[in-house]
């Protein structure tokens, strides 16, 4: 049985990322305008991207997938440090910083397919993936509250002997 919360939000961290990492789920759509001023339609997935039509345009990114099968990876780590908390302590704000790497990446890739293929943006289109990434970095805040709260716990253990 688990006992302790964080392990619970670590693992859900993994497996979100896992989840996120695996799919092709989209993360932005709407309409952009092209330099020559006609309008398309563009969807912007984890792995790919598509400008246009279905067929038109279709480019591969593997920033996204990378960066959250590394916070996967990390959330996972973590766990197995049950037994020494000042270096699960470590690992989890570790982890903040793979966070902000995937965050990164989610903001930049429109920037980055506009100025590779010349078109603006009209509307912000993000999709409900994007408030996953909020979950995520809840979660990773509650296993570090967690972690600090079993730390204090073995402190006051450590006084009273």
């Amino acid at each position: 049985m688990i006992q302790r919360q964080q392990s619970i939000y670590l693992f859900l961290i993994s497996i979100i990322c896992l989840i996120m990492a695996l799919t092709d789920i989209t993360l932005y759509k709407g309409k952009a305008l092209q330099k020559d001023g006609a309008s398309i339609d563009y969807k912007i997935n984890a792995i790919s991207s598509t400008l246009g039509c279905e067929n038109s345009q279709k480019t591969s990114r593997f920033e996204i997938p990378v960066s959250m099968t590394l916070v996967a990876l990390l959330s996972m780590a973590t766990i197995f440090f049950y037994g020494n908390l000042n270096r699960q302590l470590t690992l989890v704000t570790a982890n903040f910083g793979a966070i902000a790497i995937v965050l990164i990446n989610v903001y930049l890739i429109k920037e980055r397919i506009g100025g590779t293929n010349g078109i603006t943006f009209q509307d912000l289109g993000m999709n409900w993936p994007i408030f996953l990434l909020l979950v995520i970095l809840i979660l990773n805040f509650l296993a570090v509250r967690g972690i600090r709260k079993d730390l204090d716990l073995l402190a006051s253990a450590d006084r009273l002997r």
